[in-house]
C-alpha cells in the first residue's frame, strides 16, 4: 500500500465510526457506551477502555491501528468519553483541535505512527 493511499484510508477511519457506541469510541482512543446489567447504557471505564483500545492497536487493520494510535496522542481523544457530535462548544472545540493538534501531539502522533509501523502486521503494538 503506498503512502497516501494509507493516509487516506488512515483519515477515512472517521467515516461511520462517530457513534457513542463502545465498537466506535474505542477506535478514535476514547471510552463509549456499553451496557450494563440492566441493558442501561453507561461508559467504560478506563481499564475496559484502554483494554480495547490496545486490541485494536495489536489487531485492526493497519489503517484502522494507525488511527486509534494517532487519535491517543491528543489529550482530546484519549480515554475521554465520546458523547457523540453535536452543534455545540464541545463538539466545536473538538474539531479545532483535531484540525489544529497543539505542538506536543504531533510528535506523539508521530512516535506512536512509526511504532504501529515498525512492528509486524500481527504484532503492531500498543498504547501505554
Amino acid at each position: 500500500m503506498d503512502s497516501l493511499a494509507l493516509a487516506w484510508n488512515t483519515m477515512m477511519v472517521d467515516k461511520g465510526t462517530q457513534s457513542t457506541a463502545a465498537i466506535d469510541a474505542n477506535i478514535h482512543a476514547m471510552l463509549g457506551t456499553i451496557k450494563d446489567a440492566n441493558g442501561k447504557d453507561i461508559y467504560q471505564t478506563g481499564g475496559q477502555g484502554l483494554q480495547a483500545i490496545n486490541g485494536i492497536i495489536a489487531n485492526a487493520p493497519l489503517p484502522t491501528a494507525i488511527h486509534t494510535t494517532q487519535d491517543a496522542a491528543t489529550p482530546d481523544h484519549y480515554l475521554k468519553p465520546w458523547e457523540g457530535a453535536g452543534f455545540n462548544w464541545d463538539t466545536i472545540t473538538h474539531l479545532v483541535h483535531d484540525t489544529f493538534p497543539s505542538v506536543g501531539t504531533i510528535p506523539n502522533a508521530y512516535s506512536n505512527t512509526m511504532n504501529v509501523l515498525s512492528k509486524p502486521i500481527a504484532q503492531q503494538g500498543a498504547v501505554k
